[in-house]
């Protein structure tokens, strides 16, 4: 609900419903990585680092969890970590791209 709610440019809605699920499950890799997201759109950049920094490490493989932050550390000037987490996009993404090209060469 909170990921339609954002898409739909409700941030501020998506965000209460995503606090509210973190006080339920506040390991939710996902819910995290949401909550990061928001807050990073909110212009809250350095408070959208430890909820991200928690998801990419709960859930190494989620691309956009790991380019919102490759974002937030660039807008903070963190240039290194920045560069460091758009390059593992990159191989994240490359490394998709080669299954999905296994799984249709199959005979």
């Amino acid at each position: 609900m909170a990921d339609s709610l954002e898409k739909d440019g409700n941030a501020n809605s998506a965000r209460e419903r995503i606090e509210a699920a973190l006080k339920l499950d506040p390991q939710s890799p996902e819910a995290n990585g949401l909550l990061g997201k928001i807050l990073f759109k909110q212009g809250k950049a350095a408070e959208a680092v430890k909820p991200l920094e928690f998801a990419a490490a709960k859930n190494p493989a989620d691309q956009e969890t790991r380019y919102t932050l490759a974002r937030v550390y660039q807008q903070l000037g963190r240039r290194e970590e920045a560069a460091r987490e758009f390059a593992e996009v990159e191989r994240l993404k490359s490394e998709q791209l080669q299954k999905d090209r296994a799984k249709t060469q199959k005979p």
